[in-house]
């Protein structure tokens, strides 16, 4: 599949996900995200401080390619990808506090990437630009009008909203699917070609990332659903905000992957990225809250 296919198979997966959220997500639902503001803010922090933090300890201890651990170091420091809010859904966690903090974490990100991004790379970085202009662009095409048009049909087509919330999150997982799929059989994700250390460490950042999330909600008792909704917004990085940075870096043999060590970090933590948030949605879904498959707040509501 060309690169061109596989952006419109992403982008039309995020249109029909967020506009199936904005059909079934009620205001109220939003209201009381802000009326939690422990969740909102750790979730926050674990996007902009801890994430990237856990990232330099990584390639600290088992990514000694200086361009692949740069890879790393970058999707970490991504805002949160809106894909998170589809996985959270599956799981059943809060989708508003999800949609929530991929937009405020996207927005931010065009004030705190600038600054963040050159202390955590160091050197490596040079003089490329985050793309700033652009990342407010996507999020309004992709994250905002879909959503602002899912809700419009259910203020205004309260018959038609069940509809919509349901055959979009189908139609985006369908397409998901097809994503893995495709990402899998490229060629691009082979987990030893750079030998299985740097394979292996990224692997446990993800795995470690997720559950650092999700320890103060053990801790501290806060609400399960939230716990979900960080930790899957902690795992699913904006993959392609870091793919654009990418390429403002000069790289010999590009299209190769077994040339290009930074290309190899973020498109093997993007794929490690999807099966833990896949399977840590469905633990949560069937295994630890199965009796919310069967809640009454998940039907759509008029409002």
């Amino acid at each position: 599949m060309s690169h061109d296919a596989e952006r419109l198979l992403v982008i039309v997966q995020l249109a029909s996900v967020m506009a199936a959220m904005g059909a079934k997500l009620r205001p109220a639902d939003f209201v009381a995200v802000f009326a939690r503001p422990k969740s909102l803010g750790w979730g926050l922090l674990c996007q902009f401080v801890v994430a990237p933090l856990l990232a330099l300890a990584a390639v600290k201890v088992g990514i000694p390619d200086e361009r692949m651990a740069l890879g790393l170091i970058v999707v970490a420091a991504m805002p949160g990808g809106p894909m998170s809010t589809l996985f959270t859904h599956l799981g059943r966690g809060n989708a508003a506090l999800a949609v929530s903090l991929t937009a405020l974490t996207t927005v931010l990100s065009v004030v705190v990437l600038p600054i963040a991004l050159p202390l955590l790379a160091g050197a490596s970085l040079g003089k490329a630009a985050f793309p700033a202009g652009v990342t407010l662009r996507e999020t309004t095409l992709f994250l905002f009008l879909p959503l602002a048009a899912g809700s419009l049909i259910r203020r205004f087509a309260p018959s038609a909203a069940p509809f919509v919330a349901t055959w979009g999150v189908r139609l985006g997982t369908t397409l998901l699917a097809c994503y893995v799929v495709v990402s899998l059989s490229s060629g691009r994700i082979r987990p030893g070609a750079f030998g299985w250390t740097p394979a292996l460490t990224i692997i446990l950042y993800c795995l470690i990332a997720m559950q650092v999330a999700m320890l103060p909600f053990r801790v501290f008792g806060w609400p399960p659903r939230d716990r979900l909704a960080v930790g899957i917004e902690m795992t699913i990085r904006d993959v392609n905000l870091a793919l654009l940075l990418k390429t403002r870096f000069a790289v010999p043999n590009e299209s190769d992957l077994r040339g290009d060590p930074m290309l190899y970090g973020i498109l093997f933590y993007a794929g490690t990225a999807l099966v833990v948030a896949v399977v840590a949605s469905m633990i949560f879904r069937f295994v630890l809250h199965p009796e919310r498959n069967r809640s009454a707040d998940e039907k759509i509501v008029p409002p």
